[in-house]
């Protein structure tokens, strides 16, 4: 259902799944800065994001959303706050996270939304989809709405990307799951997250190629990680931004997204520590794998 507003360029949808409304959306309007009393008119359109656009999220994985709008963000979050009190979800405002984040909790299922303020001239999805306009757009943004886009874009090539091979989302879900149960899951504490399991996984899929069984998939991606030199070796989707990249002292780990010239480093959390427990992960896993 949430996709549902991805695929449309204007707002005025509201969506309503089984058991009743999530996601009100203003209604549309010709004007790109509409007057400050009346947020209900501006058009805010949604964009979802990480596993559950990529078509591997889990039962328990919250469902990430990028909101685009042309007002401020203080603006935005009061106008979405507005349609949810009847609805009775519990919604906390994380102004102080490296990207302020709007966490909607309904019945169990954790909604975190992103906001990215659009200047004049830019609307959503050709902001996004469009190589050339994404470029101009990326140097009018403010630094904060600068990274929300760029998740936005990142998703879109990794998406792209994936649908190369219709056995992704099934294996990233078994490896999220392996990577929970040995504990190396929590890209904030320094381990992997789902953006860095999906561009690792693609990347080694990708070396062997499409037409292969999942074992051979498997067999690869821990192949190819166990013998990983993550202190030295950037990970990326293409192996020339892997050449190009170059790792500061402070990075421990480089797991780059498609997007930019360099992609931005989705690990830089990772410490000497958890890259060793990391690799170790890995080795044990391939052992598995290969008896």
């Amino acid at each position: 259902q949430l996709e549902q507003v991805d695929k449309k360029n204007s707002g005025g949808e509201l969506i309503t799944p089984p058991g009743g409304p999530v996601l009100g959306i203003c209604p549309p309007t010709s004007d790109p800065q509409p007057s400050p009393t009346d947020l209900r008119v501006s058009p805010y359109q949604i964009l979802t994001i990480g596993s559950e656009r990529m078509r591997s999220a889990n039962a328990d994985s919250d469902i990430d959303l990028v909101c685009f709008g042309h007002r401020p963000r203080k603006d935005a979050f009061q106008a979405l706050i507005t349609h949810f009190p009847e609805f009775h979800i519990e919604i906390k405002e994380l102004i102080d996270a490296v990207v302020p984040i709007l966490v909607v909790e309904w019945r169990g299922i954790s909604f975190d939304i992103q906001y990215c303020r659009l200047p004049a001239g830019y609307s959503y999805p050709e902001c996004i989809n469009c190589k050339t306009t994404y470029q101009r757009l990326i140097r009018d943004l403010d630094p904060t709405s600068r990274h929300v886009a760029k998740s936005g874009r990142a998703t879109q090539l990794l998406l792209q990307e994936s649908k190369k091979f219709p056995s992704f989302p099934s294996l990233f879900r078994l490896i999220k799951s392996w990577a929970k149960a040995r504990l190396i899951y929590g890209q904030k504490f320094g381990f992997l997250g789902g953006v860095s399991i999906s561009i690792m996984l693609l990347r080694a899929m990708g070396v062997v190629g499409t037409e292969r069984t999942n074992l051979d998939y498997l067999r690869q991606f821990f192949t190819m990680y166990a013998t990983w030199d993550f202190r030295k070796s950037p990970v990326a989707l293409d192996p020339e931004k892997e050449k190009k990249y170059v790792m500061t002292a402070r990075e421990c780990m480089a797991i780059l997204t498609p997007d930019g010239k360099e992609g931005r480093n989705t690990s830089r959390q990772a410490t000497a520590g958890t890259v060793r427990t990391i690799h170790r992960a890995f080795v044990h896993a391939l052992k598995a794998t290969t008896k």
